[in-house]
């Protein structure tokens, strides 16, 4: 078994910091994209809240307008 584990040190001794490294990079990697996916389905949540306030704000205005302009031509 000695023999065995002699022939293959070097190898992994060469390889597994390597690996490692890959490792922690891949994780890195991932939980920025995840971070960034996470975000931007935040930011689209957001948009569509404020989109639906501004077209009811909009709506309401314009309800308006119309209830005075026919205030105004009964007049």
């Amino acid at each position: 078994m000695a023999e065995i584990w002699d022939a293959i040190y070097p190898y992994v001794s060469v390889l597994l910091p390597t690996i490692t490294l890959a490792l922690i990079f891949w994780w890195v990697m991932r939980s920025i994209v995840n971070a960034d996916r996470r975000e931007r389905e935040a930011a689209a949540k957001g948009k569509e809240l404020t989109d639906a306030r501004f077209e009811d704000a909009v709506e309401k205005r314009m309800k308006e307008i119309e209830s005075e302009m026919a205030a105004k031509n009964q007049k």
